[in-house]
């Protein structure tokens, strides 16, 4: 049996507080890793969020795209004069332009509660009707192109032979966020 001496007992009492005193700076330290740790997947989470809005006016803007072209071919008789009410312009030679909200659709809006708007400019310098000097035009095909001629020497049907003049069709949505995408596409 040893006997204890007061030294190593004044030793045993001077230890007891020095644990206590690492154990909460540790405890200190993985509370601010989790507090990091919360604050990081919280901003990746917002991220992906905006990613996703983004995302969501992108294909939105799709639609009011193909609305235009819609609109385009139900009207003929309105695409040699301006029709501002519709967002058309026979022209484009101004750059500001009104958007309109799409039509067809219930107030413009999507299934999503993304906000459409589309303007369609021909791109002509004249108002009236088309003219190869004042406007621009689509692809032609001649008769000597390969794609224009089957094996046989048939025109082929899916070929452009006389394409109309060409359009600019800038739609603009309005997402969650105050969300803001721009597509602008050339049809003919």
């Amino acid at each position: 049996m040893k006997i204890l001496n007061t030294k190593m007992l004044l030793d045993i009492h001077k230890q007891r507080g020095v644990v206590l005193f690492f154990a909460l700076i540790a405890l200190v330290a993985m509370s601010l890793a989790a507090v990091a740790l919360i604050r990081a997947v919280d901003t990746n989470s917002m991220i992906s969020g905006n990613i996703s809005f983004k995302q969501s006016t992108l294909t939105s803007a799709d639609q009011g795209v193909e609305t235009a072209i819609v609109w385009a071919k139900g009207n003929p008789s309105l695409l040699n004069a301006d029709s501002d009410k519709d967002g058309y312009y026979a022209t484009s030679l101004l750059a500001a332009r009104a958007l309109v909200d799409a039509s067809g659709m219930s107030d413009g809006m999507d299934t999503q509660g993304n906000k459409i708007f589309f303007v369609v400019q021909r791109m002509c310098t004249k108002v009236g009707a088309p003219a190869p000097e004042n406007c621009l035009y689509g692809p032609r095909d001649d008769s000597s192109s390969p794609c224009a001629l089957d094996a046989n020497g048939v025109p082929n049907p899916n070929c452009i032979q006389n394409p109309g003049p060409a359009y600019r069709i800038t739609s603009k949505v309005i997402g969650p966020k105050n969300t803001v995408s721009y597509i602008q596409a050339f049809v003919y």
